[in-house]
């Protein structure tokens, strides 16, 4: 299998890594998923935008590693090397390449591009609870998608345990925050509403996307903080995240509307 490291082509099998890989060592770097569609990769530069900030934050030096038009001709390269076809999923991962401990000797970055297979095909969740066991806190770090995933693979396996097919974390406060590994919305009447990064979820390149298509249209979105029984009141509820729009059917004993967002914004996610 082919991926790209440091901007060179290579086999996975020649990629090794020493045990004091700061990865593994301690989760010190982030990744972005990307969506490749039609042969494209969906809001990149968005994403390098949210990988560079995430970088800057943990003072890592992405200098020659970032740039758009290299990743996109990486990710176009790889797709072509591993006949991926025209829809696949792309993975950008990025640690911290230094010896030390919790104060590490350097700030250089290691990236590793990959790309697998993905079905894009819209998903209803017709079983979806909240979470009693994973809680949303806000941080320095809470709005990018670090690889310490500890706290939402705990929560996954609350959902799996509750034989759901979404899981909703709350906040501290008890408000809605997000959802496993997608953003929430909901619509009340013509207005649009999704939890505020305070609440301790992920600043989703997606949610910020909608939001930005709804408002260049004239449609209402609000940042809101909504407990869990009042998400009743909604007429319809989706998650988000890089690889589409899925459904949220029913909670508990409410049946929502299945969202068909209009044709415009429709294209311009496809767009990217």
């Amino acid at each position: 299998m082919k991926a790209i490291f440091n901007n060179e082509i290579t086999e996975w099998d020649d990629i090794h890594l020493s045990p004091d890989n700061r990865a593994w060592k301690y989760a010190d770097g982030l990744f972005e998923t990307i969506a490749l569609v039609k042969g494209k990769p969906r809001l990149l530069a968005n994403h390098l935008q949210r990988l560079s900030a995430g970088a800057d934050m943990l003072r890592i030096d992405t200098a020659g590693l970032l740039e758009i038009e290299q990743m996109s001709n990486h990710i176009s390269t790889l797709a072509e090397l591993t006949n991926m076809g025209a829809d696949a999923k792309v993975r950008i991962y990025m640690w911290r390449n230094a010896r030390g401990t919790y104060c590490p000797q350097g700030n250089a970055a290691d990236v590793l591009v990959t790309i697998d297979q993905h079905s894009f095909a819209i998903k209803v969740a017709e079983r979806t609870g909240f979470s009693n066991q994973v809680v949303n806190y806000p941080s320095m770090s809470s709005r990018f998608k670090t690889l310490s995933a500890m706290h939402y693979v705990l929560a996954g396996i609350e959902k799996i345990e509750k034989q759901l097919d979404e899981l909703i974390l709350l906040d501290s406060r008890g408000y809605l925050s997000e959802a496993l590994a997608s953003n929430i919305f909901w619509r009340v009447g013509q207005t649009y509403f999704t939890p505020p990064i305070s609440t301790g979820c992920i600043e989703g390149v997606m949610r910020n996307h909608l939001i930005e298509c709804f408002r260049l249209r004239g449609i209402k979105v609000c940042e809101a903080q909504l407990p869990p029984a009042g998400i009743v009141k909604a007429d319809c509820v989706f998650t988000s995240n890089a690889l589409g729009i899925d459904h949220i059917g029913r909670i508990n004993d409410r049946i929502f509307d299945l969202e068909q967002l209009a044709p415009a914004i429709v294209d311009e996610i496809d767009a990217g």
